[in-house]
């Protein structure tokens, strides 16, 4: 996993066209540089200034955060909450390890192959026939579920020691934290997927 470095940026603001008013880029000092960063989703900078402001909100800035810039800090983390929302269900629905799962079929209507005369149109329809399909496979229980490992103390003394399978410990752990995530969410993004 490689390691993010987080730069210091402190004296956030915008500067101002003179004439026009406008915001034409962002200045800040990096790691002590006073540095001009453009307005542009593709920079580098401009993504770490966010970043900075949604740590460190307005003791970053000369002031208060610029309304635009809190927008676009809020608009990143809504994203970012609604992606891992979304990861997080999808981990939870996944079946648990240790229990597998159970087959499950639907009983769909299909073309049976035959027709059948209809005299009010004069023309034949097809039958049709209830059959059972697979929706998803059975999965057994992951095994072993357990396994035996050497446990060697300070004395060189070896044991042998029975735990749960790591595998097993990995997924009740992924789903506890899909499960935290989803406890989390505030409930505007949670509404956000409903009405989507």
């Amino acid at each position: 996993m490689a390691l993010t470095l987080i730069r210091n940026i402190t004296n956030i603001k915008y500067d101002t066209d003179l004439v026009s008013g406008d915001n034409i880029c962002i200045s800040a000092d990096i790691e002590g540089v006073v540095c001009s960063i453009p307005i542009s989703d593709t920079n580098k900078d401009y993504q770490e200034v966010l970043d900075t402001i949604a740590r460190e909100g307005s003791d970053c800035c000369v002031g208060d955060v610029p309304e635009e810039l809190q927008s676009e800090v809020d608009s990143r983390l809504f994203s970012k909450q609604v992606m891992l929302y979304q990861e997080a269900k999808a981990r939870i629905a996944q079946h648990l390890l240790s229990e597998g799962k159970e087959e499950v079929t639907e009983t769909q209507s299909v073309y049976s192959g035959r027709s059948s005369f209809n005299e009010e149109t004069g023309f034949d329809d097809p039958v049709m026939e209830d059959v059972e399909v697979l929706v998803s496979p059975y999965i057994p229980p992951f095994e072993p579920a357990t396994v035996k490992i050497i446990v060697t103390d300070e004395d060189f003394n070896s044991s042998e020691q029975t735990i749960v399978n790591p595998l097993i410990t990995k997924d009740l752990e992924e789903r506890a934290a899909a499960q935290t995530i989803i406890d989390n969410t505030p409930d505007a993004v949670i509404s956000h997927l409903e009405d989507v």
